[in-house]
């Protein structure tokens, strides 16, 4: 991740720019009968960047601890998501949240320390905005 420090302004006003769906989705849900989809889209959408962002972590050094559960994972959350279109919403909302935290606990546990300072404080500080959103979502709708 060299030249994060160049772009990290960029890179956290599109951070923080990209939760503005979760929070619009939830008021659109609760006061202007929006489609739950309004909320699991853009989460799954996300999601999807995420695991490409793993699956490049993992791809790039493929030798270290925890590339194959990386791969596994990239490859297996989008396609359990697609499952889900089947389930419950209130299971999808969880199965997202769950996905999320999950790609945050891969890269703590793997691909952290090759992270520069600030993009490891936003990812902490988005993840935890993200699950506060699907709380918030499944609390009110």
């Amino acid at each position: 991740m060299q030249g994060f420090e160049r772009l990290q302004t960029s890179v956290w006003i599109g951070g923080v720019a990209g939760l503005i769906p979760f929070y619009v989705s939830i008021y659109g849900v609760k006061a202007l009968e929006w489609s739950t989809w309004s909320f699991l889209s853009y989460a799954w959408l996300i999601l999807a960047f995420l695991c490409g962002v793993v699956w490049r972590a993992a791809l790039q050094d493929s030798e270290a601890r925890g590339a194959g559960s990386g791969v596994a994972l990239a490859l297996l959350l989008p396609a359990l998501l697609w499952l889900s279109l089947w389930i419950d919403p209130g299971l999808q909302i969880a199965l997202s949240a769950v996905g999320f935290l999950g790609v945050y606990l891969w890269e703590r546990a793997y691909a952290w320390n090759s992270y520069p300072a600030g993009y490891r404080v936003l990812r902490t500080v988005l993840t935890t905005l993200v699950l506060l959103a699907h709380l918030l979502f499944g609390w009110l709708v």
